[in-house]
């Protein structure tokens, strides 16, 4: 049988900010969409918190009644944030966290159909039975890939199987996997801990694969932190731990076990240290 792995950056929609011509330039709007959501999900806000809120929301075009950010939207589902006089500054209103319902999300755009039939037929030449997906917004759409784009070139080699649990990157570019075998059972890590901080950037799914001689297969998809947020590696190191863990914990019971996606490192980075 064949295995493969490819970072397929969204299928039909992806991230503005990340649709640039350098990670650098959407940086700065990834990083404002999660400080403004660790600040709005405090149970107080302190003068500081506020100011730090105004001043990104003005920076990305969101202090305004009908806001039109380019990367940005604010979510306002019930309460308050904030008040703009006619003849004065934005002020946060808000006292905290149960004063009101919102959040930021990440405006997203359409990939190009070009760039989706491109990555169909590279899968397709790649020909694998079992592929690991990364960067794929949700299930629905890997179905729908499966069937408009991959179908007509696989022909009778299609996947039966397919399936995406949503991590923990606001993104949406969680980890998937394409199967000709049955699927028969999955698990979640994305609550894990280490202290009080949950270890993976999206998860570390269980896909227990029941291969054509009733040979069982654990695919364990992954996508680490990447060097753009995680300079040090600490939290490339974190989950590399946790993945060996989980794997020493299957391995008496399970001989074929898959580590497979985007780790972020070379092996000899230092983060993969552990996993390897």
């Amino acid at each position: 049988m064949r295995i493969a792995t490819f970072n397929i950056e969204n299928l039909f929609e992806r991230p503005r900010a990340m649709n640039l011509a350098t990670w650098s330039e959407g940086q700065p709007a990834l990083d404002a969409a999660t400080q403004l959501n660790r600040l709005f999900n405090l149970p107080t806000y302190s003068p500081t918190d506020k100011q730090d809120m105004l001043d990104l929301l003005a920076t990305h075009g969101l202090l305004a009644t009908r806001p039109h950010g380019t990367f940005l939207d604010l979510r306002r589902i019930r309460g308050q944030l904030f008040t703009v006089p006619r003849n004065g500054p934005a002020t946060i209103t808000a006292r905290g966290r149960a004063d009101w319902v919102g959040w930021i999300e990440l405006k997203k755009e359409p990939v190009e159909d070009e760039a989706i039939s491109n990555t169909a037929r590279i899968i397709a030449d790649v020909d694998a039975d079992v592929l690991v997906l990364c960067e794929v917004e949700n299930r629905p759409s890997l179905q729908q890939f499966s069937d408009q784009f991959l179908g007509p070139l696989l022909k009778k080699r299609l996947y039966g199987w397919n399936m995406v649990i949503d991590g923990n990157d606001q993104r949406g570019i969680d980890a998937g996997i394409l199967s000709r075998y049955p699927i028969t059972r999955m698990a979640s890590h994305l609550a894990d801990l280490d202290g009080t901080s949950r270890i993976f950037s999206r998860d570390c799914p269980e896909y227990l694969v029941e291969l054509p001689d009733g040979t069982p297969l654990l695919v364990l998809p992954n996508h680490f932190a990447s060097k753009g947020s995680d300079f040090s590696g600490k939290r490339r190191r974190q989950q590399s731990k946790r993945v060996r863990q989980i794997y020493d914990h299957w391995r008496p019971q399970i001989e074929h076990i898959l580590v497979a996606g985007d780790l972020n490192d070379h092996p000899k980075g230092g983060s993969l240290d552990r996993l390897l």
